[in-house]
C-alpha cells in the first residue's frame, strides 16, 4: 500500500469555544528530516463571532487544504510568482475580500462572500492555478470549478448559483475599477444551474394553535419557552427575516405614537430604510414590553432572553426552534419563516388588499406580492370555478 507523504486537513475547533483559537491543521513529510511536520492554518477563522459562520469558514479551509494535499501540494515547495504581484489572482482576491469587509454589506453577505471565494481560492490553490494572474483565468477554469463544488455534495442549483454569481462580481469589481486588469469577465457566460421552486409554506390553523400552546405552556416533557414564542409574535406581525433582519433590530426602530416601526438601511433586501405599519395587535403586544424603559440603541433580542446591547447570533432563533421542530415532526421546510408566510395568508384570507400585504412585507412591486401569495396557494379571493363542460 503506498504510503502518502500527508496527513490530511482537519479542524480543531476547541470543543467549540468561541474564547479559544481555532485552526487548521495537517502533517506533511519533511524531505530532509523524514519526519511528519504539523502545520497549522489560522487565516480570517477566528474572526467569526459565531458558532455557525466559524465552522462554515474553517470546514471550507479543510476542503480546500485536503483538495490541494490530494492534488500534490507540498508546504515545501515554493508557490510560482506572477509576473505582476498586483494582478495574481490569489492577491486579487484577498484585496476584494478586503474590500468587501470595509463595505456596508450586511454580516451575513460578507460571510458569504468570504466563504465562496475562501472556497475558490483554495481550488485555485490545489489546482496548480495560484501563480496565475487574473487575467490568465478563463472561462474553462470557471467552468471546471463549478463542476468541483457540485461533487462536494452541493445538490442545490440554487447554492451553486451563490458561487457563480459571487465569483462574477469580484471579476466585475477588477473590469469596472481597475485599468489594464481584464478585457472580459471570464465567468459572465458560464450557465447558471436549473433551480428548483419549492414554494412557500405556512403554518395551518392548527399547526399555529399547537405550537402556541406547546411553547407557552408545555407538556410532560418539555417545558414552556414564552420568549420563543415572543420570537414567533414578533416575526408573524412584522414579516421579517428571522435570521438577516430580526436579531438587528431595536427597541428604538418602534414609534409607538404614529404606529410605525423602521426597517434601517443596513439590514432591509432592498437597502432601503422602510417604514412599516404597526397594526393593532402588535401595538399591544410593543405597549406590554416597555420598550421605552430601554436605550433607543438596545436591541430588542439580546443576550439572556431581553433587550441588551448585544444582539443574540443570527442563527439564536432557528437553533432554538429546532426541538419544536422534532417535537412535532416537522421537515426541514419548515421553521420560523413559516409563520411570515402564515400572516401573509391571514391577512389575504381576513380581506387584506394586496397593496396592504404589498406594504407590510415590504415588496418593491405587487408582482411580488402576488408571486409569493400564490405560491402559498392564495390566488384569487372569491374566485369560483364552475364555468366547465361535462363530457
Amino acid at each position: 500500500m503506498l504510503r502518502l507523504n500527508y496527513k490530511k486537513a482537519t479542524l480543531y475547533d476547541a470543543g467549540g469555544d468561541l474564547k479559544k483559537q481555532w485552526y487548521v491543521k495537517y502533517s506533511y513529510l519533511n524531505p530532509e528530516t523524514k519526519k511528519f511536520d504539523r502545520f497549522k492554518v489560522f487565516k480570517e477563522i477566528n474572526q467569526e463571532n459565531t458558532r455557525a459562520s466559524r465552522y462554515d469558514l474553517a470546514n471550507a479551509y479543510v476542503v480546500a487544504y485536503n483538495e490541494w494535499l490530494e492534488k500534490g501540494g507540498s508546504p515545501f515547495d515554493i508557490l510560482p510568482t506572477a509576473t505582476d504581484e498586483n494582478k495574481n489572482i490569489i492577491h486579487c482576491i484577498d484585496l476584494f475580500l478586503e474590500f468587501i469587509a470595509n463595505g456596508k454589506l450586511r454580516d451575513n453577505t460578507k460571510r458569504k462572500y468570504r466563504i465562496e471565494l475562501t472556497v475558490f481560492k483554495g481550488w485555485l490553490e490545489s489546482s496548480g492555478f495560484a501563480g496565475y494572474d487574473i487575467n490568465e483565468i478563463k472561462k474553462q477554469h470557471i467552468f471546471d470549478f463549478v463542476e468541483s463544488i457540485k461533487k462536494r455534495n452541493i445538490k442545490s442549483g440554487k447554492t451553486v448559483n451563490h458561487y457563480l454569481n459571487d465569483i462574477r462580481r469580484f471579476f466585475n469589481h477588477y473590469m469596472d475599477n481597475y485599468d489594464d486588469y481584464l478585457e472580459r469577465n471570464p465567468a459572465a457566460k458560464i450557465t447558471r444551474d436549473p433551480v428548483e421552486e419549492k414554494g412557500n409554506i405556512a403554518y395551518t390553523d392548527e399547526e399555529f394553535n399547537a405550537i402556541k400552546k406547546h411553547l407557552l405552556i408545555g407538556d410532560e416533557t418539555h417545558a414552556p419557552d414564552p420568549y420563543l414564542w415572543l420570537v414567533c409574535q414578533v416575526i408573524y406581525y412584522t414579516g421579517l427575516r428571522n435570521e438577516a433582519e430580526l436579531p438587528y433590530l431595536k427597541c428604538g426602530d418602534f414609534d409607538l405614537k404614529n404606529k410605525l416601526f423602521f426597517v434601517e438601511a443596513e439590514i432591509a433586501k432592498n437597502k432601503v430604510r422602510q417604514p412599516v405599519p404597526i397594526y393593532p395587535e402588535f401595538l399591544e403586544l410593543l405597549e406590554s414590553l416597555n420598550l421605552e424603559q430601554y436605550p433607543g440603541d438596545w436591541y430588542l433580542f439580546g443576550r439572556n432572553d431581553k433587550p441588551g446591547p448585544v444582539r443574540v447570533g443570527n442563527d439564536n432563533f432557528a437553533r432554538r426552534f429546532r426541538p419544536v421542530k422534532k417535537h412535532f415532526g416537522f421537515g426541514d421546510e419548515y421553521g420560523l419563516y413559516c409563520f411570515k408566510s402564515k400572516r401573509a395568508c391571514d391577512l389575504f384570507d381576513d380581506g387584506a388588499t394586496i397593496r396592504d400585504i404589498q406594504v407590510l412585507f415590504r415588496h418593491a412591486d405587487p408582482y411580488v406580492t402576488m408571486k409569493y401569495l400564490k405560491s402559498l396557494g392564495r390566488v384569487e379571493r372569491g374566485r369560483v370555478y364552475d364555468k366547465g363542460r361535462k363530457i
